[in-house]
């Protein structure tokens, strides 16, 4: 409630202060580490996991802090926390763990609410990742530009950290995004572009190949000749010092961005390509990003963590291979965030699915039923009508099992927006929540 009414400058001054002091407190163990950072809306988590993995692969030992997991070393656990980047405190105890414990590198996931409170302060980034940028936050930053400058903070501290000349600092880049150039132009002493250059999926790109500015020493990785299939995506991939065939388990356009973000930051730490290329294809994936919960019942059932716009389209599209019947869609949307993207979910699971059911997700001080309402109106717009083609059912629980019980053989459910969080928040409590568990014990008991 306080934080409504104090402006905002006071508490971005707050924040700092909790920063300065978290740092001192634990002796600024960041400087004593090899710090990798991605930022950007969508594919943090995964782009995060894959580096780990490359690195892991390499013999390499690795803490790390997702919105998924949270690992020291080979001890790993779900985030509970409900938040990406954790509070100054936690995220400098986590350091000097890995201090400790002698792990040369901390992995961390970078969101812009982090940046713009200084939750960082104190950690000078070794490798900044860009994945893309779309709508979010907005509630929070204001405007795009408000958004993106947020972000540009990651970069700006790899360049400012770069004149202490301790490491070769290391930028990595989306050439496919829109706001690419805003990121460009920081100094590095390398820089990964990365880009895909299939032709059969160029209209789906944003920019066209760039040169570099003459800056630093520079590398573009290209992916070609792509074939994407249900549960394994194949492409050529093109660099100065690499060329070769890549594998992964990942499904989906995104996704080949995100292994050429991980396969960027793997070079540039000196990983040889043959165990980059190892790597991904031992990857399986993140928990609850596109989590597919077995079953005997001949239909599909997805968990995945999706929550913007963009994401949501993202998974869709990826899914529409393994749809044989009818896609069954269930969302809702996040409450105290955001409002603008609610009815653009709706609309778009009204283009993509046969059945909507549109539920709670994390209401939190919000009116539930408004929320519901706003993602409705899109899905209205789409054109589905309710109780033919679209439900509202405000327990999340009987939502997935309304949908399971919907779905046929040949159908896939697709559950989006939680992924494997452990908490549902209502008003100020937290519940116990887990959507690929409720589904488990539905589809065990159908």
């Amino acid at each position: 409630m306080f934080k409504k009414i104090i402006p905002k400058p006071l508490l971005l001054f707050y924040h700092k202060l909790v920063g300065i002091l978290a740092a001192f407190l634990y002796g600024f163990p960041a400087r004593k580490l090899k710090v990798i950072g991605v930022t950007g809306t969508n594919g943090k988590t995964t782009t995060l996991n894959l580096i780990a993995k490359i690195l892991e692969e390499n013999g390499t030992r690795v803490g790390m802090i997702s919105t998924a997991i949270i690992k020291i070393d080979r001890e790993s656990k779900l985030n509970e926390s409900k938040m990406t980047s954790l509070s100054p405190f936690a995220l400098n105890k986590f350091l000097r763990q890995l201090r400790k414990k002698k792990i040369p590198f901390a992995l961390l996931e970078v969101s812009s609410h982090s940046l713009e409170q200084s939750r960082f302060f104190g950690v000078p980034f070794d490798v900044a990742v860009f994945t893309n940028l779309t709508p979010e936050h907005l509630d929070y930053h204001g405007t795009m530009e408000n958004y993106r400058k947020a972000k540009e903070k990651l970069f700006h501290n790899v360049e400012t950290s770069r004149k202490k000349k301790d490491t070769p600092k290391v930028i990595v880049l989306n050439a496919d995004d829109k706001q690419f150039e805003y990121f460009n132009h920081y100094s590095a002493d390398l820089k990964y572009t990365y880009q895909i250059a299939d032709e059969n999926f160029r209209n789906k790109c944003s920019q066209k190949i760039l040169p570099f500015p003459n800056k630093a020493r520079q590398d573009l990785l290209l992916a070609k000749k792509i074939k994407l299939e249900p549960h394994k995506t194949t492409f050529e991939l093109e660099t100065r010092e690499f060329n070769g065939q890549i594998v992964t388990h990942l499904s989906g356009l995104f996704n080949i961005q995100n292994v050429l973000a991980a396969i960027a930051v793997g070079l540039s730490q000196q990983v040889p390509p043959t165990t980059i290329q190892k790597a991904l294809l031992k990857f399986t994936g993140v928990p609850g990003r596109l989590e597919m919960i077995p079953n005997y019942k001949g239909i599909t059932v997805i968990v995945d963590y999706a929550h913007t716009p963009d994401a949501l389209k993202n998974v869709y599209q990826t899914i529409k291979p393994l749809i044989k019947n009818r896609l069954i869609a269930v969302l809702g949307a996040c409450g105290d965030r955001d409002k603008t993207k609610r009815p653009l979910l709706g609309f778009l699971a009204a283009k993509h699915a046969a059945l909507v059911i549109i539920t709670d997700e994390d209401p939190y001080t919000e009116d539930a039923r408004k929320i519901r309402a706003e993602v409705i109106s899109g899905v209205v717009q789409g054109g589905k009508i309710e109780k033919k083609d679209f439900w509202e059912i405000p327990n999340r629980k009987e939502a997935i099992r309304f949908a399971i019980e919907k779905a046929n053989k040949g159908d896939v459910v697709m559950i989006t927006g939680k992924g494997c969080e452990q908490w549902m928040v209502v008003g100020k409590e937290k519940i116990p929540w887990d959507d690929r568990k409720i589904a488990k014990k539905i589809l065990n008991l159908r």
